[in-house]
């Protein structure tokens, strides 16, 4: 026998406690907060810390490729 008085599935018994739905939105706001600023200030978690290396100066040893003399 199931208990419906405590679980009920695809219906609301009681309306959401106000409170509890005004604390859901501003630790949203918060973390989405959080994020965007993390993002905009320290993107280099993203991007890398190091500088991109110049592949105009790479050999082609370097590149895997075969040298013209090469049969």
């Amino acid at each position: 026998m199931v208990c419906t008085f405590l679980w009920s599935y695809r219906e609301m018994k009681d309306e959401p406690n106000k409170y509890f739905t005004l604390a859901a939105e501003v630790f949203g706001g918060i973390a989405w907060w959080w994020f965007l600023y993390r993002m905009w200030h320290d993107y280099q978690h993203l991007i890398g810390h190091f500088e991109y290396p110049d592949p105009s100066k790479w050999t082609d040893e370097e590149l895997g490729i075969p040298a013209d003399d090469y049969d």
